[in-house]
């Protein structure tokens, strides 16, 4: 586990930082990843308590073991609102795969289902985050935001390593784009939003010249 701001964890649930999930104040947890990673999430949270599991959205990879870890600790899920319905039905939100696909994935790409409340653009979460309206990656994709230190927690909405393996900061894959010009809004308003540190769902977290790096990328999706 590695202190990257705060009161902020990241819980490396992948080698070299392919897949992360993140705890605040040690009472957040923020997504889950896939249904096998429940036995080392119970390892990380060792003598933890949760009160909430923030889902960045309702993907397999993010919200996989979310139903289990949610009833080790009796802690609630927040969830943005169009993602809610995916989640309560175990099924992964649909891929840029085009239609004919569309039906496969989601009959294969399943976990526990749960359901959750209602994560709203500029609700508090804990640790002095809010929640940050992001879709395009998923309908209701939600990134957490503190203005105290300019954390925030980009989700799937940005990504820290790029399909060629390089890090940095980047728009999601286009395979993972089933609404480009809502990523682009979003990816937008984070960079209006000049954090100096990125902690992103795939890739290491960006810690130095992040707002910089987010604006460049912004400006080059115009």
């Amino acid at each position: 586990m590695q202190t990257i701001a705060d009161g902020v964890i990241l819980l490396p649930l992948a080698p070299r930082f392919g897949l992360n999930a993140y705890l605040i104040d040690d009472t957040v947890l923020v997504d889950t990843g896939m249904p096998f990673h429940h036995g080392r999430i119970r390892r990380l949270l060792e003598g933890r308590r949760l009160d909430r599991i923030v889902l960045t959205h309702a993907h397999i990879d993010h919200a996989g073991t979310v139903a289990h870890t949610s009833a080790d600790h009796g802690a609630e899920v927040l969830c943005g609102a169009a993602d809610l319905a995916d989640l309560a039905a175990g099924v992964s939100p649909p891929i840029r795969l085009g239609q004919p696909l569309n039906p496969v994935q989601r009959a294969i790409v399943r976990y526990r289902p749960i359901r959750a409340v209602e994560l709203k653009d500029g609700a508090e979460v804990g640790g002095g985050f809010v929640a940050v309206a992001t879709r395009g990656h998923t309908p209701g994709h939600m990134s957490l935001w503190r203005e105290s230190d300019r954390v925030l927690i980009a989700g799937d909405a940005l990504f820290g390593v790029s399909t060629r393996l390089r890090t940095g900061v980047f728009p999601p894959p286009k395979v993972d784009q089933p609404d480009p010009e809502s990523c682009r809004r979003s990816i937008q308003r984070l960079a209006e939003l000049r954090p100096e540190i990125i902690a992103f769902g795939h890739g290491p977290p960006l810690v130095l010249d992040a707002a910089h790096q987010l604006s460049a990328l912004n400006a080059a999706l115009r």
